[in-house]
């Protein structure tokens, strides 16, 4: 025979406001971290693509 009773209790209201919090945070969140490349990527400045000569090699080392 069980004689044992339990309750439990359930504030679905409480649960719901804080999953829609969650979800705005979260998608906020993630547009923030997506746009970091983009704003890095626009501001850098275009070097151009220097092809090291054997004098320039040389010349790292102090010798010439």
């Amino acid at each position: 025979m069980n004689t044992h009773e339990h309750v439990s209790l359930a504030r679905t209201d409480y649960l719901h406001s804080h999953k829609t919090l969650t979800v705005l945070i979260v998608v906020l969140a993630s547009f923030t971290i997506g746009l970091i490349p983009v704003i890095a990527g626009s501001n850098s400045q275009q070097t151009p693509n220097a092809i090291p000569t054997e004098a320039g090699l040389w010349n790292s080392l102090g010798e010439k």
